[in-house]
């Protein structure tokens, strides 16, 4: 994973992210094939169909969190009907799939939470009036705290709500895709 190429713009984008992102397209099948038995075999549908293209996911910077947020199914930048789990229309994905990689003895933790945070608004500008402050919202459950184990393949749904706990231990490294569930 350390030589797959960076995506243009990544440059200059990796410095606000908490991780790098390497593109990656398993076109030999190993690893689409190994995430769909185990989906299959935790028996949470007829049929699960992995998207060939994923992401490896490498944090940097040891304290840092990821903010709160939800998945959307990635797709490429064009268009190949051709290959298996890649299709324009009727077949997008429902799950995000993270496979861990290395081992966070502390720390790095996936949290499964209830809902996103309070929404923070800046400060209004020098000039602007003051905007009234929301009402008080109580901060996220964590439903689920996960912690990185090599070979630990967490699936959850698209919408479920998460976030990383600070990275302790680095290297923290994982692969990320997409599951369609059939139900």
């Amino acid at each position: 994973w350390p030589r797959l190429p960076v995506p243009r713009g990544e440059a200059t984008q990796v410095a606000k992210r908490t991780s790098q992102r390497l593109f990656f397209c398993d076109a030999e099948g190993w690893i689409v094939d190994e995430v769909r038995r185990a989906v299959e075999a935790a028996g949470l549908g007829r049929a699960a169909v992995v998207s060939p293209w994923m992401r490896f996911l490498r944090y940097k910077l040891a304290n840092k969190t990821l903010k709160a947020h939800v998945d959307y199914q990635w797709l490429p930048g064009y268009a190949n009907d051709e290959q298996q789990g890649y299709t324009p229309q009727g077949l997008e994905t429902t799950h995000s799939f993270l496979l861990y990689l290395t081992d966070c003895p502390h720390g790095g933790e996936t949290l499964l939470l209830d809902r996103l945070p309070p929404s923070r608004k800046p400060p209004p500008r020098r000039g602007e009036p003051p905007v009234p402050a929301p009402p008080e919202e109580p901060e996220p459950v964590v439903l689920a705290a996960v912690a990185p184990r090599r070979g630990r393949l967490l699936l959850f749904p698209h919408h479920c709500v998460h976030a990383g706990a600070p990275v302790a231990h680095l290297p923290k490294v994982l692969l990320r895709g997409d599951v369609q569930i059939v139900a």
